[in-house]
């Protein structure tokens, strides 16, 4: 197809977690509208990505600096000459981030794509900036902004971006980029392609007590005891996810009981299509059940969920200021994880309680 003729290309660097990938569905659905979206992401969030746009149109590159160890061997096993010359190879028109980092927009710079949208590293825009650690990182962004400018011989960022809030919601930080780019925005759910499942009798709650980190894991014997002192004698159906984090014995679950152990992300969201609503930590999972159009009840710890509940279901968000240094974006300075001890059984419990009472009203 010649230049003249092809629909102007957009490339969304998106590499962060898989529900950072989750968050992004809205923004990339929308752009499809005036673009041919292409995304770069990491490995782990390629499978969300793909349910939604070809394989070609993406390009998975986990940058070193969401990788844990390695030092400067991760960085030359990363391949980033070869990484840039795929992105060029997109022939894009205009490249997009909703994050305010200024590595990201360093890459973006050495593409030589004419449009760069994106936040520039403020602290309106940079989350939690009112911690030491993240004002070094603002710090350390405005001079590596300096330097890519220099080195990349063009402004890193073509279009600013600046959230139109501090507390604003995530899924908000791509509306604010869509408009700045004249997308339409788009967010009704589900942003995934629903699963076709038969309808059961009652409601169908999901329960998983999984997290990546150890500080948003709410103890697996309060889940079991929710279960066992709630939803059942709700007369709800539960099925119960158990991770591959959680290794040992599972505390003692009532008869009836489906427990769940899916091999692969789409294993997960078939298995998350059958369900009413969702219990979980903050975690991945929760961005899942809500991209289905799913009502998820969140445990939250260390995060904002001001910033990151799952869309749609803010207000069955789980969380308390018992620790002053919340939100601090896994960077636990305290002797333990207060922020998570502080959420107690009573508080779930309630607000459990809620939604199935919403749900025999309905």
């Amino acid at each position: 197809m010649s230049e003249e003729l092809r629909r102007p290309r957009l490339l969304l660097f998106e590499q962060r977690m898989i529900g950072d990938a989750v968050m992004s569905l809205p923004f990339i659905r929308s752009a499809e509208a005036k673009f041919e979206v292409h995304v770069t992401c990491a490995q782990h969030s390629a499978g969300i990505l793909r349910m939604i746009l070809p394989e070609e149109r993406i390009i998975v590159w986990t940058p070193p600096w969401i990788t844990e160890g390695g030092g400067m061997a991760k960085w030359r096993a990363a391949g980033v000459a070869q990484y840039l010359m795929r992105l060029k190879m997109v022939h894009a028109d205009v490249a997009a981030s909703v994050w305010a980092d200024a590595r990201v927009h360093f890459l973006m710079g050495l593409t030589g794509i004419k449009i760069r949208a994106g936040f520039p590293m403020t602290a309106n825009n940079f989350y939690a900036s009112q911690l030491p650690w993240r004002q070094k990182q603002i710090r350390v962004g405005a001079l590596l902004n300096i330097a890519g400018s220099i080195a990349a011989m063009r402004p890193l960022l073509t279009r600013k971006v600046n959230r139109s809030a501090y507390y604003q919601h995530h899924v908000d930080d791509f509306r604010d980029l869509a408009r700045t780019l004249e997308i339409p925005w788009d967010e009704t759910r589900p942003w995934l392609p629903p699963r076709t499942v038969p309808k059961e009798s009652r409601p169908v709650w999901l329960v998983h007590p999984g997290a990546r980190f150890e500080g948003r894991r709410w103890p697996l014997t309060a889940f079991a005891k929710i279960i066992r002192e709630v939803l059942v004698p709700s007369g709800a159906k539960v099925l119960f996810v158990r991770p591959p984090e959680i290794a040992g014995d599972l505390p003692a679950l009532p008869e009836g009981v489906d427990i769940q152990a899916p091999g692969s992300m789409g294993e997960f969201l078939d298995i998350c299509g059958t369900a009413d609503v969702l219990l979980c930590n903050d975690t991945g999972v929760s961005h899942m059940g809500a991209a289905l159009g799913k009502r998820v009840v969140t445990i939250f710890s260390d995060q904002e969920p001001r910033w990151f509940a799952p869309r749609g279901s803010e207000a069955l968000a789980i969380w308390d200021d018992a620790c002053p240094h919340r939100p601090c974006l896994d960077h636990c300075v305290m002797p333990s994880y207060i922020c998570l001890e502080a959420i107690t059984y009573d508080m779930v419990r309630q607000k459990v309680l809620s939604v199935l009472g919403a749900s025999q009203k309905a």
